[in-house]
């Protein structure tokens, strides 16, 4: 990843002397290329060798400009030198080199390592930027790079401009290929802040480009720097893409050479972020984006990392110490970066017992199609392992079991120590009354203490009265007691009110034939219950009230009126009739059984003669 090399501005006036520290280069990398003059950073090449020029023409005499040059690795700071087109030396310095009011419109860029006049392999990239235009143009971003590229996802970067300040930046990705605007996937604003993420929206193994813009307000918005193109990954990221996910390799002891070794296979496919930027290894720096991670507990004090690649894979390999929060570098391979080659470090400072960490990575920016490769972690070192597990007595906390070393998965709730790191895995007990549910919690105690438990059956954790030893409550849509059970009333004649009979259910709300009340009087008969409309005469309760519905018999004849009255006998009380027949109410001699009395103009027996 090509990044932009901070020095301090070395300015050179404009001035023909017949010398150079760095004597020039004889080969030009063509074409030439014609200088835009409008106070934007002009990209000239991206592919520039320290034995190649670069020609510039069309410069505007008069004006001040700046040449840049810059390589992936921030260690080596560019050294240029100026021309003519004869290769006389007009001004000479590190990266940015400035020449005010330069005097000739064509010129040569020659680009060496250092001061010193070294050389190498790598491809610098070379640019100017008409100072005297810049100060009122909305300069676009500069050097981009990706941080993160997964399968769905994209997160990157880029700098400032160096001549102006934007207040935003505006973003967006479109399909590989396309022009800025033309079917955007995604796209945004990012306030200010240099860096912005797709998000999930994704496909996998499919190219996009990137386009980004500076917004500078009162200045407009500069042109767009871009396209960056990048192909997502087909797989998605590896499960050690990142330190925490780090795979445990155990050291293996008395193994006499590399090929002896028993192996680990890895692969790069999927690798989308780094915890660590790549570090100069050799001399030089590359891309370590696509990295993957592994650990193992020191048997010796000295040990190999080997790494063995695929072809066409150029692989980086790189040792630390500390945990993921704080890793301290020790030490790298990286024999060859133009063919691939096994990496290998010998390390002899190891502390026996500690935990170290390996990560082997691409060198170059884009991963192979096949990164695969062989890791082994092995020393000549000889030690004791009573129980063949792997690891040596010192270092295992119990060498006469195997399925207890630092290696080992810990198990919840056993108080057993079996990764020997000192501490047990128990579940935790949030609501404390001795249920656990299933989150767990590294304590170093070794019974349970506060708030952990050695079960994970607490259904709820988060309230002491449910748990596996409580007693469920009927009727309330709770499980109680965690058996996945809950307790309704019968509803034996499905009209909605229950019976004092308890049913165990799996529903957590009443089903059919259950009910959360049990104040039915009567579950076999659906027509009885406290909601029913009660009917009068019919010695029956049917709203489960305790009463009885009666018609009003004033004359106590035996013989009701329409009228009723609540009653709670029952049989018909004193004036309580259940029938409605009687014609006068008022009037002990007239009702339906009477005897008729003729001539009285009376209908005695309420039949609607006389």
């Amino acid at each position: 990843m090509m990044k932009k090399i901070t020095l301090t501005t070395f300015v050179f006036l404009l001035s023909y002397f017949a010398y150079s520290q760095c004597p020039p280069n004889g080969t030009e990398n063509l074409p030439a290329v014609s200088s835009t003059n409008d106070g934007f950073v002009q990209t000239l090449k991206t592919d520039v060798e320290t034995f190649e020029y670069v020609t510039v023409t069309g410069l505007t005499i008069g004006h001040n400009y700046r040449f840049t040059s810059t390589h992936a690795d921030p260690a080596i700071h560019d050294y240029i030198t100026i021309t003519n087109t004869s290769n006389t030396a007009i001004a000479q310095g590190v990266s940015p080199l400035i020449i005010n009011s330069i005097a000739i419109a064509n010129v040569r860029i020659h680009v060496r390592v250092d001061a010193a006049c070294n050389t190498d392999a790598f491809f610098h990239k070379v640019s100017l930027v008409d100072l005297t235009v810049a100060p009122t143009t909305c300069q676009k971003p500069e050097n981009p790079g990706i941080n993160y590229k997964s399968n769905t996802k994209i997160d990157f970067y880029w700098n400032a401009p160096s001549l102006s300040t934007p207040s935003d930046y505006n973003w967006e990705i479109v399909p590989g290929g396309n022009s800025q605007g033309v079917g955007v996937i995604v796209s945004g604003s990012t306030g200010g802040a240099t860096n912005a993420t797709s998000g999930n929206v994704l496909s996998a193994n499919t190219s996009y480009s990137i386009y980004v813009r500076s917004n500078c307000n009162a200045n407009g918005n500069s042109i767009y720097l871009g396209p960056l193109n990048f192909t997502t990954n087909a797989n998605p990221p590896p499960s050690n893409d990142l330190c925490s996910g780090a795979i445990t390799i155990i050291e293996q002891t008395s193994i006499p050479n590399a090929a002896s070794a028993a192996s680990t296979a890895g692969t790069l496919l999927g690798g989308a972020s780094t915890d660590v930027n790549a570090e100069s290894c050799g001399g030089n720096t590359g891309n370590a984006r696509d990295d993957v991670w592994y650990k193992f507990v020191a048997q010796t004090t000295n040990a190999h990392i080997t790494v063995e690649p695929s072809p066409n894979f150029d692989a980086v390999v790189t040792l630390y110490s500390g945990n993921c929060g704080a890793l301290s570098y020790l030490a790298c391979s990286d024999v060859n970066i133009s063919s691939p080659s096994f990496e290998e470090i010998y390390y002899s400072g190891l502390t026996i017992g500690n935990t170290y960490y390996a990560r082997t990575y691409y060198y170059g920016t884009t991963t192979p199609s096949t990164p695969t490769f062989n890791i082994k972690i092995w020393t000549t070192g000889t030690a004791s392992d009573a129980d063949g597990d792997g690891y040596i007595t010192g270092v295992d906390c119990d060498d006469n079991n195997a399925s207890i070393n630092p290696g080992a998965t810990e198990v919840a709730g056993n108080d057993i120590d079996e990764n020997c790191d000192g501490n047990y895995l128990r579940y935790v007990d949030s609501d404390g009354d001795s249920y656990g549910s299933t989150a767990t919690v590294s304590s170093s105690s070794a019974t349970p203490g506060t708030n952990e438990s050695n079960n994970n059956m607490d259904c709820d954790d988060g309230n002491a009265s449910i748990n596996p030893g409580a007693t469920d409550i009927v009727a309330n849509g709770i499980d109680e007691n965690c058996d996945g059970m809950f307790q309704w009333y019968l509803d034996s004649d499905l009209d909605g009110y229950g019976s004092t009979t308890v049913v165990q259910s799996t529903n957590s709300s009443p089903g059919s034939g259950e009910s959360n009340n049990f104040i039915d009087c009567n579950d076999g008969n659906a027509a009885i219950h406290p909601g029913a409309t009660e009917v009068a005469g019919n010695n029956i309760d049917e709203n489960c009230d305790g009463n009885y519905l009666r018609y009003v018999d004033n004359d106590g004849d035996g013989y009701g009126s329409t009228n009723t009255v609540s009653s709670t006998s029952a049989t018909p009380g004193t004036n309580e009739s259940n029938n409605n027949t009687d014609c006068n109410d008022g009037n002990a001699s007239i009702h339906p059984g009477a005897t008729e009395v003729a001539g009285n103009n009376i209908d005695e027996n309420c039949d609607g003669n006389y």
